[in-house]
C-alpha cells in the first residue's frame, strides 16, 4: 500500500488485511538468516517476512532441533490418546526439489509409502501449487483419504458426502482480487519474462509462480545481480496494485500473492476444526457439509478477510464451495470412525511459508518438523533433512 493520508473508513478496512506490505526487516531478537553466497542466488532485497513473526521463545535454530527419525518414540508417546492426522507441504518435502518444476514427481517409494499413510490416517498435502496441479504430481487420484490445499492454503479441497469428488472450499473476497491478479500475470508474461532467460512463470489460480532456479547470468556474468534485476523489474510491476497483491519468496521462487490474511497455517487450523466436528467422519451422517461447516463455531477468525463493518451471519459469507465430481471412491478406515478422539496435527514443511502452520501448532496440541539442511529460525520442534527422511519417518510411523 502507497503511503498517504487514508479516510477513517480506510484504514479501517486495511486493518483487516494482511499486515506485511513492502519491504520488511528480520527482528532484532531472533536470529539473523545465515549470509548468502552468490551461488545460493537469493535475492538480496527479499524480507523474511513469515521469519520476522518468530521470537526467540517461539523459535530455535533448525540445525539444533533433534532428529524426528530418532525421537519417532517420543513422538508417538506425545500423540497417544488421539488421531494422528498429517500436513505435508510438496516441493522440498515429499518431492525433492527439481530444476524445472512441472517435472517435480515423488518416488515409487514416498508414492507407495503416502498412500498406504492416506488409507489409515487423515493426510493433507498443502502446497503454494494450485490444487488440480498437486493432484497430478501427487498421483493418487485413487485414494479418497487424501485431503489438497493449493495455493498455499486458499483453495481447500474438502471430500464430498454426496457420490464422491471433492468441494473447494476458498476465501470469497478472494474472488475480487483475482481479477488484478491477472492482469499482473498478462504484465509478468509481456514485459518481464522475455527479459530473462531460465525464468518461468507458474499459474497457481490464487497465487503466481516466478520460478529463477534456472536463470541465466546477465551481461556481467553474475547470476546475483540478474536475480536482483528480476525482482525489481516484479516490484514495478505489482507497485500499482500494492493495495491487494504482495510479493514473497520462496526456494529460488517470488510468489505474487494476494494482499489478504490467509495462509498455510490458518487453513491448517480451520481443517482441524471442521474435521475435528465431524463433518465426514460417518457416512451414515444426514447432515450436509454445508451446515456442519457452519456449525464449527468457528466464525470470528474468518471475519477479517470480510471488507464489510458488519460481521457475518453465516460461513457462506466467507467461503464459496465448488462441487467437483469423479469416480466414487470407496472410504478409507478414518472416514468412518466414530471415536471421539481430537485429532493430533503433525505438520512437515521445508519453506519460509510453512512457518505459518508451525506457529499455529503450537497452539493447537500438534508437532512441526521442518525439512532443511540449512540453519535458520523456525517454529518447528523436530528436524529431518530431506524427502528421504521424510518417507522413512512416515514409513517407520506405519509399521513400528
Amino acid at each position: 500500500m502507497r503511503s498517504g493520508n487514508k479516510s477513517p473508513r480506510k484504514v479501517e478496512e486495511v486493518s483487516l488485511l494482511s499486515t506485511s506490505r513492502g519491504k520488511a526487516t528480520l527482528s532484532t531478537n531472533i536470529p539473523s538468516p545465515p549470509s548468502q553466497s552468490r551461488n545460493s542466488h537469493v535475492p538480496s532485497s527479499s524480507s523474511f517476512r513469515t521469519l520476522s513473526k518468530l521470537s526467540s521463545s517461539t523459535s530455535s535454530d533448525a540445525l539444533r532441533l533433534a532428529s524426528a527419525l530418532e525421537r519417532l518414540q517420543e513422538i508417538k508417546n506425545k500423540i497417544n490418546g488421539h488421531r494422528p492426522i498429517f500436513f505435508l507441504d510438496f516441493d522440498g518435502t515429499l518431492a525433492n526439489i527439481v530444476s524445472n518444476p512441472d517435472h517435480a514427481s515423488l518416488t515409487a517409494e514416498m508414492h507407495e509409502t503416502l498412500g498406504r499413510l492416506a488409507e489409515k490416517y487423515a493426510v493433507a498435502i498443502i502446497s503454494g501449487r494450485s490444487r488440480q496441479k498437486l493432484k497430478e504430481l501427487v498421483g493418487l487420484q485413487g485414494v479418497s483419504g487424501l485431503l489438497y490445499a493449493g495455493s498455499h492454503g486458499f483453495d481447500i479441497g474438502v471430500p464430498s458426502e454426496e457420490g464422491g469428488g471433492d468441494i473447494s472450499y476458498h476465501p470469497k473476497l478472494a474472488e475480487s482480487f483475482l481479477p488484478t491478479l491477472r492482469e499482473v500475470r498478462l504484465k509478468i508474461v509481456s514485459q518481464v519474462l522475455p527479459k530473462f532467460k531460465g525464468v518461468t512463470l507458474e499459474d497457481n489460480t490464487f497465487s503466481l509462480s516466478i520460478h529463477y532456479r534456472n536463470i541465466a547470468p546477465g551481461e556481467s556474468g553474475d547470476i546475483q545481480s540478474e536475480v536482483d534485476r528480476l525482482e525489481n523489474e516484479i516490484d514495478t510491476v505489482i507497485e500499482p496494485f500494492r493495495d491487494k497483491l504482495e510479493k514473497t519468496f520462496g526456494r529460488k521462487v517470488f510468489e505474487i500473492r494476494l494482499l489478504l490474511n490467509w495462509n498455510k497455517g490458518k487453513a491448517v487450523r480451520w481443517l482441524l476444526h471442521i474435521l475435528s466436528k465431524g463433518i465426514i467422519e460417518s457416512q451414515n451422517d444426514q447432515v450436509s457439509l454445508k451446515e456442519r461447516i457452519k456449525e464449527t463455531q468457528f466464525l470470528s477468525e474468518y471475519q477479517e478477510l470480510s471488507l464489510s463493518s458488519s460481521p457475518l451471519e453465516n460461513i457462506d459469507e466467507f467461503f464459496v464451495g465448488n462441487h467437483s465430481k469423479v469416480e466414487t471412491q470407496p472410504r478409507v478406515s478414518w472416514y468412518s470412525e466414530s471415536t471421539e478422539s481430537p485429532f493430533f496435527p503433525l505438520y512437515f514443511g521445508d519453506d519460509v511459508t510453512d512457518e505459518d502452520a508451525f506457529q499455529v501448532l503450537q497452539t493447537e496440541n500438534g508437532i512441526g518438523i521442518v525439512v532443511t539442511e540449512v540453519s535458520r529460525p523456525t517454529g518447528a520442534k523436530y528436524r529431518l533433512r530431506n524427502p528421504d527422511e521424510v518417507q522413512q519417518f512416515l514409513n517407520k510411523f506405519l509399521t513400528e
